[in-house]
């Protein structure tokens, strides 16, 4: 199983419960693909809270402080 941090609990929310509503639609092709990996085992996902999510240093401006807190976390100093 390849693990997959999140730091959105309504993406996995939605990943886990295959509930439809009005509200969650509209969503495409790539989250449904997403949710049968999930089902099959072959991926989890868990929750990160943002203050340790490292993947923020590729993904958005940060202040030298989290990108220097995000290099440690990868081990890059």
């Amino acid at each position: 199983t390849v693990h997959i941090f999140c730091d959105n609990q309504s993406t996995i929310k939605l990943l886990k419960n295959p509930i439809f509503s009005a509200r969650s639609k509209h969503i495409d092709v790539a989250h449904h693909f997403a949710r049968e990996r999930v089902q099959s085992k072959e991926v989890a996902f868990h929750y990160v809270s943002t203050i340790e999510m490292a993947a923020d240093m590729l993904t958005k401006v940060l202040p030298i402080s989290k990108h220097l807190a995000c290099c440690g976390m990868i081990g890059v100093e």
